[in-house]
């Protein structure tokens, strides 16, 4: 599962649903355009083929590869940007959690 965070949509309205999404070029691309602002600062993702179209797209695209440490001593800021990432993931997903709770599966439950 992937978690995109961007701070001026931060309070938007949104919901809660869960479906299968085929992990392609075709499905991820459109999403990635359409959720996540060309003004945002850093994109990091993997170096899974699909994602190198994100530069030409106008993104700040990096990559992280997770066979190597993700501690480099020449590149502090990557690490600081990942360990911030790591702290707005967990606070998305007690969110989301939440959310789903309160308005999915806790409306349905006899009480």
């Amino acid at each position: 599962m992937s978690y995109w965070y961007d701070q001026k949509k931060q309070q938007r309205k949104q919901n809660c649903f869960n479906t299968n999404l085929a992990v392609n070029k075709e499905t991820i691309i459109p999403l990635i355009l359409q959720f996540v602002s060309k003004n945002s600062k850093f994109i990091f993702t993997d170096k899974w083929h699909s994602y190198t179209s994100l530069k030409q797209k106008g993104y700040k695209h990096y990559t992280v590869n997770h066979s190597k440490n993700f501690v480099e001593h020449n590149k502090q800021e990557q690490q600081q940007l990942q360990n911030r990432r790591q702290k707005i993931k967990i606070i998305i997903e007690k969110k989301i959690i939440k959310k789903c709770w309160d308005n999915t599966i806790h409306p349905h439950l006899n009480n």
